[in-house]
């Protein structure tokens, strides 16, 4: 019987925990105007790094609990100076399914395979953008989302054997966050959010959708990509993060990957505690939007 009323106390302390929590999360999205900065974190422009199998893009978003509403993705192209063709590599950071409630800043990364380019030393381009969506337009594009995207921006940065490893807590130090904010930062101004389910593009999932001030460049905020740090911890947490990327989906990692061990019985354990915890979360769902 003492088991019974010490899981009913755990119920119950859980569902005020996850009422308390919501209800601090909806305060926090009603407050505006509120401004959400994109900011390339890695590489930094005019700088030379030394080659390696995955080299980093890193991405942050400040003020993220309100970026949902921006349904955003980043899109970007790199290639050598000197020869577009033969060394492009493209790609698109999906954030729309992105749950920014965990952390902020928010960071969003990729490694690159310039170790695949029979010549990866030279002068490089990065080229990156942002496209999120703006219901301050309401019009019959309203169906497939009224897309607001920034003209890309480009950085410059050398490969060459003798340059720098890359190092991410340096990049976010003071003297070489705040360079070139004009090609490293985006910033949007949020006066509101509207309660409108988007379709179309994969983002029928959100169910609000960013007001954004007129768009002249004049009314962009100031940038501040200073108050994003990145320290030992989060620096390889992301280097892990991109590694296990390549290690599960390449057929033919360029990065040494950890041996899988074989399933043992705790496994079993993991997935019966897992089926509580779910049953416990969704009665205190349940609950709370009763």
């Amino acid at each position: 019987m003492a088991n019974v009323y010490v899981s009913g106390t755990w119920l119950y302390c859980l569902c005020w925990y996850l009422l308390t929590c919501s209800t601090g999360a909806a305060a926090a999205s009603n407050s505006f105007p509120s401004t959400v900065e994109f900011d390339l974190i890695f590489p930094r422009n005019n700088t030379k790094y030394a080659p390696g199998p995955l080299f980093p893009f890193v991405f942050a978003i400040q003020n993220s609990q309100h970026a949902a509403a921006l349904h955003p993705y980043l899109s970007y192209r790199a290639w050598r100076q000197d020869d577009y063709d033969g060394t492009l590599d493209e790609g698109k950071l999906d954030l729309t399914w992105a749950n920014f409630s965990g952390s902020d800043p928010f960071f969003s990364y990729t490694g690159n395979h310039f170790s695949n380019v029979s010549k990866v030393e030279g002068t490089w381009v990065l080229a990156w953008e942002t496209n999120v969506i703006n219901c301050s337009h309401r019009s019959d594009e309203i169906g497939n989302g009224p897309k607001e995207r920034r003209k890309p921006t480009l950085v410059i940065f050398t490969l060459e054997q003798g340059g720098q490893p890359p190092d991410l807590v340096a990049s976010t130090q003071h003297g070489i966050c705040d360079q070139d904010q004009e090609i490293t930062t985006y910033t949007y101004n949020l006066t509101g959010e509207i309660s409108d389910r988007i379709f179309g593009d994969n983002m029928a999932h959100r169910n609000s959708c960013a007001i954004l001030s007129p768009t002249l460049s004049s009314s962009h905020p100031p940038a501040n990509p200073c108050a994003v740090k990145i320290d030992s911890v989060i620096a390889s947490s992301i280097s892990a993060a991109i590694t296990a990327t390549e290690c599960s989906g390449s057929l033919h990692p360029v990065v040494s990957c950890p041996v899988q061990k074989a399933a043992t019985g705790r496994a079993g354990h993991f997935v019966t505690d897992g089926a509580i915890w779910f049953t416990v979360i969704f009665s205190c769902l349940t609950f709370i939007l009763a």
